[in-house]
């Protein structure tokens, strides 16, 4: 069973900011590289109404302390947070630039229970999807947003 509880939301940050600290901007591009070593495997494509959207991820199944970084269009907006059974929520605003928006889940570690495993909901104000994403120290799993043409 989800319960869906609304701890602060996560606005998604700017990609790889280009000011921080030193150790702050070799941590998010040592994770950039990691993630670009590993394949990754599309999960699912949505169709959105929204230029925006929330994104939950629960750990699916046993809470066995999953931590996940989360990726948008290959760049961090996440990183390294533990998966429960409470809602981790972001808001992303998506590029309009682009056709395809890519959300991709990076494994942190495998937990107890490997893979590792989350339940994904996105939310663009007109309708709810979920997605079962598993992740491994190999591979990440990857959701496409593509805006529905009106």
């Amino acid at each position: 069973m989800i319960v869906t509880t609304t701890p602060q939301p996560i606005q998604a940050p700017s990609p790889l900011p280009d000011t921080g600290t030193d150790t702050t901007l070799a941590v998010a591009r040592q994770l950039v590289e990691s993630f670009e070593k590993r394949q990754t495997v599309l999960s699912r494509e949505i169709e959105i109404s929204s230029d925006s959207v929330r994104i939950s991820f629960y750990d699916n199944g046993e809470i066995d302390g999953d931590s996940v970084s989360v990726f948008l269009n290959r760049k961090p907006i996440l990183i390294n947070r533990e998966l429960t059974a409470e809602a981790l929520n972001v808001y992303i605003k998506l590029d309009s630039t682009r056709e395809v928006n890519e959300v991709s889940m990076f494994a942190e570690n495998l937990g107890v229970y490997p893979p590792n495993t989350a339940l994904m909901t996105v939310n663009d104000g007109e309708r709810r999807y979920e997605v079962y994403l598993s992740s491994s120290l190999t591979q990440n799993a990857s959701v496409r947003l593509r805006r529905r043409r009106k």
